[in-house]
């Protein structure tokens, strides 16, 4: 399973039921941070895709560990975000270089 969802892992989608029975279709992505505008991220993924991603006004963004907001971030960081189907992304995970 590490191998799946270790370093090497560019994009992920997981379903699951949450504790309530409810279905969740929760996609993973991660690359180098291009741009960041607005509630928008921009990621360049490890296949050479370039995604822009919505990220939610709630979302939790954090830059190594700390709680940031998200105009914290800057190009070239390493980006993981977590969203549940098309909803913008929740989780927002960052650390530099």
């Amino acid at each position: 399973m590490s191998s799946l969802f270790g370093p090497r892992l560019v994009r992920a989608e997981v379903v699951a039921l949450d504790a309530g029975g409810a279905l969740h279709d929760y996609r993973i992505d991660r690359g180098r941070l291009l741009a960041v505008s607005g509630q928008t991220l921009t990621l360049h993924e490890r296949d050479g895709t370039d995604v822009s991603l919505a990220v939610s006004p709630a979302a939790e963004v954090m830059l190594n560990g700390g709680r940031v907001p998200l105009s914290a971030l800057r190009r070239g960081m390493k980006v993981l975000t977590i969203r549940d189907g098309d909803a913008p992304a929740q989780t927002v995970e960052a650390r530099r270089g």
